[in-house]
């Protein structure tokens, strides 16, 4: 199944052939909605930043007409399968994937440093007891 493809138009949640003033409409609109003041939602600050980008795009009719280029281009990428973002980049962060040797190997280190430390413990003991043994004399009252 081929990956849908999302623009700014669909972030603001108008048609691609919405006029200025419907895309500002839609804006304040959803400024209202998600204004990170008025919006306890966690995300609310960071659909605040796609809604602002999305009407900085659409609202310049230079990056408007840009972005209608790209989405043209994806439109006929995506028969081969190749569909990138349409934000700058550096805006998304790339999670890396979890370097399970390295934690694998700190991991039994840890556990190799407990069990030392409970095996010294163990001969701290063994020499000297805290508990008194029964043939040392209990001082008298």
């Amino acid at each position: 199944m081929a990956k849908r493809l999302h623009t700014h138009y669909d972030n603001l949640k108008v048609a691609r052939d919405a006029s200025p003033e419907a895309i500002r409409s839609a804006y304040r609109v959803l400024c209202k909605q998600y204004h990170p003041d008025q919006n306890s939602h966690p995300d609310a600050h960071r659909i605040m930043s796609l809604v602002n980008r999305s009407y900085q795009v659409l609202s310049n009719p230079d990056s408007r007409r840009a972005h209608d280029r790209w989405i043209e281009e994806q439109i006929l990428a995506s028969q081969d399968g190749k569909i990138s973002s349409p934000m700058p980049g550096g805006f998304r962060k790339v999670q890396e994937p979890l370097p399970y040797a390295t934690l694998a190997a700190w991991l039994a280190v840890l556990t190799m440093l407990i069990f030392g430390l409970a095996y010294y413990a163990a001969l701290q003991r063994q020499e000297a007891p805290v508990v008194p043994q029964d043939n040392i004399p209990v001082r008298q009252r």
